[in-house]
C-alpha cells in the first residue's frame, strides 16, 4: 500500500525559516500551497521518488509556490536584471538561460532552483518506463521490439 504524504506545517517552517511568521504566512495559506504542490508532484510513493525524497520534493515545491506567490504580490518581474537606471527608473531583464519552460519556472526562486537540483540528483541515470530496460532497436525476450 502506497504512503500518502500530508502537510506538516511545523516541519515546513523548520525547513524554511523564511516562512516562520504565522501572521505573514498563516497555516491555511501554506496548506493551500501544499495542496497546489500535490498537483505538480504526486503525494503518493512511487518507485523512483519514494520516502524522504518524495516528501522533500513536495516541501521544496510548496516553498517554491509560496515564493512565487510573494513575487506576484510584490509585482517582481522574473528574470535576470542586466541593467538599471536610477533617475528615470529603467530596468532591463533577461530571461535566465534554461533549456525549457519548466526549468525557467523553477529557476525564478531559490527554492525552485533547489528543487530542480534535487530532482536532477535523484534521477541521475534516468529511469525506464514500461518495465523493460531495452532500447527500441533490440528484440525483447518474446521476440517483439521494445
Amino acid at each position: 500500500m502506497a504512503v500518502m504524504y500530508t502537510f506538516d506545517v511545523t516541519r515546513f517552517r523548520t525547513m524554511f525559516p523564511e516562512y516562520s511568521d504565522v501572521i505573514l504566512y498563516p497555516d491555511l495559506t501554506l496548506q493551500g500551497y501544499w495542496d497546489l504542490a500535490t498537483c505538480y508532484i504526486f503525494p503518493f510513493d512511487e518507485c523512483w521518488l519514494a520516502g524522504c525524497k518524495r516528501e522533500n520534493a513536495l516541501y521544496f515545491m510548496t516553498a517554491h509556490l509560496t515564493a512565487m506567490g510573494d513575487n506576484i504580490l510584490s509585482k517582481l518581474s522574473p528574470g535576470i536584471r542586466i541593467s538599471t537606471t536610477i533617475d528615470k527608473i529603467s530596468v532591463a531583464i533577461k530571461p535566465p538561460p534554461f533549456a525549457n519552460q519548466w526549468q525557467y519556472w523553477l529557476g525564478q526562486t531559490a527554492r525552485g532552483q533547489e528543487l530542480m537540483a534535487f530532482l536532477s540528483l535523484v534521477t541521475v541515470g534516468g529511469f525506464t518506463v514500461g518495465g523493460v530496460p531495452q532500447s527500441p532497436t533490440f528484440r525483447n525476450s518474446w521476440g517483439g521490439f521494445c
